[in-house]
């Protein structure tokens, strides 16, 4: 979930509830829940434990691990959003695989 895209429109109960709808809905056409994208701040004020289940793709820009409150993990930490790849001639997102999650993990 990207905070700006929601900001002032979407909070709590009524964001949970339609993000619960989607997933199912993504469940039941592909056999499995999405991946939830979100900012570490926001997911556990906004979230909350109710989508620890699902496999989090969580941005921190900072040098420590995401952590998730309640009992979720984080699949993919994001921790750069300004990084450099050679061949790439704009700044790029860097992420890495977190806690045992492999891609074999995500595939459909």
């Amino acid at each position: 979930m990207e905070e700006k895209g929601i900001q002032g429109r979407w909070k709590g109960r009524q964001l949970q509830d339609s993000i619960q709808v989607f997933a199912d809905l993504v469940k039941k056409h592909y056999g499995k829940y999405p991946i939830i994208y979100s900012n570490e701040s926001f997911y556990n004020k906004e979230m909350g434990a109710k989508f620890n289940r699902f496999y989090l793709f969580i941005a921190n820009y900072n040098s420590r691990q995401p952590s998730i409150d309640g009992r979720g993990k984080c699949n993919i930490w994001q921790y750069s959003e300004t990084g450099h790849l050679h061949g790439i001639g704009e700044r790029v997102d860097l992420s890495r695989f977190m806690n045992g999650t492999t891609i074999k993990d995500l595939m459909l």
